[in-house]
């Protein structure tokens, strides 16, 4: 049976790989060692799971799966280093060392007990007592002894000496720090999103996302998630279509787009290192994952047409939710958030990112007219909008951070979000050259230090000033009156706002959507919309030749962008007979 020392070398290792979560033996010592470490604030969480992927429900451990059962500890990092500087075991097969209370309050005070170094600021010791396994501390208030087991140190202290550190059995103790301001308010959020979750209030949990750091961490998002995406309730018993694939879809019936999804998948999770048969195990696993999951919702809808970065987007899902949890929120996210991304052109996407011009214009005219002047079409944010910035954003914390408030709100946010983004480099972007490719190439770069809570705040004024319809009005650019941002409050998946109304007991019906993707688009354009001041061969290429976008954006999604506001592009296109 493995022994702590081997949970230490796990958890050291792990968080010198930048791990985010690792898996452990499901051992009672296990898991009291790890509870003590959670407490103590060494590591972000604890959770039981398969040697895959941590449970999104309760698994009861029996004969036959006990060989696979494990803990799972979510790693915890501080401004990007590991909180867990060094862990070691005290105790060893060859060795154990027990201390009465007297050592104890030696090494609590910082000196020496038998041949075991003082704890230093910022170190704990833990011990297996009569009492079960505690911290040095809790034993000593408790007045026992026992065997220690290890100690682990932090990269920054949360201990102080006291003046009575040497003053006798009663002042040899140090005393813990009083808890910041922002400790505090991290345990107040954490209660106030588990009563949100508990009671699916979901406005509450629309207001949490706004502010501060969204849902925390990713156990709190595997319950948050599936409740906005009503994924956390059983399906209508007259719900139609395909049941989900635990295993994979059906070979022998391939999609017109599985290779490309294949493709995709192979470019995917390029951050987890590969240096070990185990790693690249992991690597392969996650892929297939990714494969099944993509796979399990077009066969279901048919109609919908995969898009290069919505691997991206089921990456960020199975990364957070595991693989079973993240297939039905795949196909929710696609049906309700992401169905204008996945017809079989990008014109309603398009038309998402023209509402960027009138946001603009309305809340910073010098930014727009300076976009005017370099004749650059609001497009180059493509991939933020298609991927909810989870392609171009290296930290994968933020992309989370990004996903929590994104989903509490309609799928335009997305377009507030990038307005927003754009407003706040109005600085940077008046010392580029007002020209078209300097400007496109800086805009089209997502800047990786970006003050995010700045940004959600900004976007969320943004969408209570213009709400969808108003902007529209606004606009005089009307999108599709079938698109998911006209008609998400219509869909079944409207969450109540703050009433009494209840979060219903069962999942949206599909079929209805479904229904919408046979229906023709219809078109609202009216000629004084904003779409009348671009260049006449771009504001062409971007109305009737849609064939032509969609088949540069199979390259990728930026390339579309890019080409879209390429002159070359458009006297290609004119010299071709496309214009």
């Amino acid at each position: 049976m493995p022994r702590h020392y081997d949970l230490c070398a796990r958890l050291q290792n792990g968080f010198r790989a930048r791990l985010r979560q690792i898996a452990v033996p499901d051992t009672k010592m296990n898991h009291a060692i790890a509870s003590v470490l959670y407490k103590e604030g060494f590591i972000a969480g604890v959770s039981r799971g398969n040697h895959i992927e941590p449970d999104n429900a309760y698994v009861p451990t029996t004969p036959d799966n006990i060989a696979t059962r494990r803990l799972w500890l979510e790693l915890k990092y501080n401004n990007d280093e590991p909180v867990l500087k060094k862990m070691t075991a005290v105790s060893k097969p060859s060795k154990k060392v027990v201390m009465k209370v007297q050592e104890l309050q030696n090494l609590a005070a910082g000196n020496r007990a038998q041949f075991i170094k003082g704890l230093q600021p910022g170190e704990i010791a833990i011990l297996t007592t009569n009492y079960g396994v505690l911290e040095l501390r809790e034993a000593l208030e408790k007045g026992a002894g026992g065997e220690i087991l290890c100690r682990a140190r932090q990269y920054h202290s949360s201990y102080r000496k006291t003046k009575a550190a040497n003053q006798g059995p009663g002042g040899t103790l140090r005393q813990r720090r009083p808890k910041t301001k922002d400790a505090l308010e991290k345990e107040k959020r954490i209660r106030l999103l588990d009563e949100a979750i508990v009671t699916e209030n979901i406005e509450a949990l629309r207001k949490l996302s706004v502010t501060g750091p969204g849902f925390v961490n990713d156990g709190i998002r595997r319950r948050a998630w599936p409740l906005l995406l009503r994924t956390h309730v059983p399906r209508k018993e007259s719900s139609q279509g395909i049941p989900f694939s635990r295993t994979g879809p059906n070979e022998s019936t391939p999609h017109k787009d599985e290779e490309q999804v294949r493709l995709d998948v192979i470019r995917s999770f390029t951050h987890l290192a590969t240096d070990t048969n185990s790693r690249q195990s992991i690597k392969r696993q996650k892929q297939d994952d990714l494969f099944h999951v993509i796979m399990d919702v077009l066969k279901r809808h048919p109609k919908l047409a995969y898009y290069q970065g919505f691997h991206d987007v089921c990456t960020c899902l199975i990364t957070v939710l595991g693989k079973e949890a993240a297939t039905q929120a795949a196909e929710s996210i696609a049906m309700f958030y992401f169905r204008d991304c996945m017809l079989d052109n990008l014109e309603p996407v398009l038309d998402q990112l023209s509402l960027m011009t009138a946001l603009l214009k309305l809340e910073d005219p010098e930014v727009q007219e300076y976009l005017d002047r370099s004749s650059t079409l609001p497009f180059f944010p493509l991939s933020w909008v298609l991927t909810w910035c989870s392609h171009d954003l290296q930290d994968f914390d933020k992309i989370a951070r990004i996903y929590d408030f994104l989903l509490c709100f309609n799928p335009l946010m997305s377009v507030y979000f990038t307005t927003a983004v754009v407003m706040s480099r109005r600085e940077e972007l008046f010392e580029v050259e007002c020209d078209n490719a300097m400007v496109h190439t800086f805009l089209a770069k997502f800047p990786q230090n970006i003050d995010l809570e700045q940004i959600i705040s900004r976007a969320h004024e943004l969408y209570m000033t213009y709400p969808p319809e108003n902007l529209q009005n606004r606009a005089e650019c009307w999108l599709d009156e079938n698109s998911c941002v006209n008609t998400f409050n219509k869909s079944g998946l409207r969450l109540h706002d703050g009433n009494d109304e209840k979060v219903p007991s069962t999942r949206p019906d599909l079929a209805p959507i479904d229904e919408l993707l046979s229906k023709p688009r219809v078109k609202r354009h009216k000629e004084s919309s904003a779409l009348s001041k671009y260049p006449p061969n771009a504001l062409h290429l971007y109305r009737r030749n849609m064939i032509a976008i969609a088949a540069v954006s199979a390259a990728s999604v930026g390339t579309a962008a890019l080409l879209l506001n390429s002159p070359l592009f458009q006297e290609w296109l004119s010299n071709s007979g496309l214009l």
